[in-house]
This record gives structure tokens, C-alpha cells and sequence, in this order.
């Protein structure tokens, strides 16, 4: 059996501004730094022998503080950043022009099929994350390990993990 601990990552300038994030790289506020160390404390009693985060600095500087305490090189991967919002990125929730508002309520209806200009939808990052789930299953049976992701590809995660 294999024990798998799914975070987000702490806490964002742009969460703290109302932004989009998706692809785009903001740093964690003071708030997620705090919350970085909460998670590392919570964790320091369990034996993780791995800790996997996406490329994006969010879930890296999450993930640090945990990973340094065991010595772990933080695995950064691709399959775990999060969705793109295409166009939307970076916009702030109430600002959205007439145009915005119509791509993000269409969205919301059907997020599996539609997609937002320059975005993926959620059956993308399914198909992009369970090719690394399932490896993971295979290759760290009998341990404890950490992924750092981001709200909809750690969904996506936990949904292929219950099936």
C-alpha cells in the first residue's frame, strides 16, 4: 500500500488579488509562506521518501520547507501544473469584460468539454496526470510520499485515485 499526501499550494499574491492564476507564476504571499511551514509541520512525523511538485514556483516553494526537513530533492514535473486558463490568465475575477464573463461561464457549465481560447479543460489534465499517478503507484508501493499541486489537478488526482 502506498500513503499519498495531496496539498495545494500555499496561498498566492494573485489569490490575494483576485487573478486567475492557471499557468502563470506568481510568488506565494507572506500568508502561503506561513502556510508552507504549517504544512511541513503537520508532515515531519511522517517517513516521506518523495515529494513531487508542478514546475511552477508555487507548489515548489510549498513543498520546501517539508522536503528540506527529509533531505528530499523536490521532483518538479510538468503533468502537475495546473490547468490553463488560455486567455483569462492573470485577469482579475471582477473585472471581466462581457467577453471573459461569457468564455468563464461557459466553462463552469461544462468543464470536462469546453474550452476557453489558448485553455485546457478538466479531461485534459486527466488525461496529462494519469499516466503520472499510475506510475507513481507502481513505483512507490510500501511508502509516503508528498505531492505540491495546484485546486483542479490535485481534483483531477483524487478523482482517478477513487475510481
Amino acid at each position: 500500500m502506498i500513503n499519498i499526501y495531496i496539498a495545494r499550494h500555499g496561498e498566492t499574491t494573485w489569490n490575494v488579488e483576485g487573478r486567475i492564476q492557471g499557468r502563470s507564476d506568481p510568488d506565494l504571499s507572506p500568508k502561503g509562506y506561513t502556510q508552507s511551514q504549517a504544512l511541513a509541520e503537520q508532515l515531519r512525523s511522517r517517513p516521506l521518501s518523495a515529494v513531487y511538485t508542478s514546475t511552477l514556483k508555487r507548489s515548489f516553494l510549498t513543498a520546501h520547507p517539508i522536503a528540506s526537513h527529509f533531505g528530499l530533492p523536490i521532483q518538479r514535473l510538468p503533468e502537475l501544473d495546473e490547468i490553463s486558463f488560455g486567455i483569462l490568465e492573470g485577469e482579475l475575477f471582477f473585472n471581466f469584460n462581457e467577453g471573459m464573463r461569457k468564455e468563464w461561464e461557459a466553462f463552469k457549465e461544462n468543464r470536462y468539454i469546453y474550452h476557453i481560447p489558448q485553455a485546457e479543460n478538466y479531461t485534459d489534465v486527466i488525461h496529462r496526470v494519469r499516466p503520472f499517478i499510475e506510475r507513481i503507484l507502481r513505483e512507490h508501493e510500501g511508502q509516503e510520499i508528498l505531492i505540491v499541486g495546484h485546486r483542479v489537478v490535485n481534483l483531477m488526482l483524487i478523482g482517478i485515485l477513487l475510481e
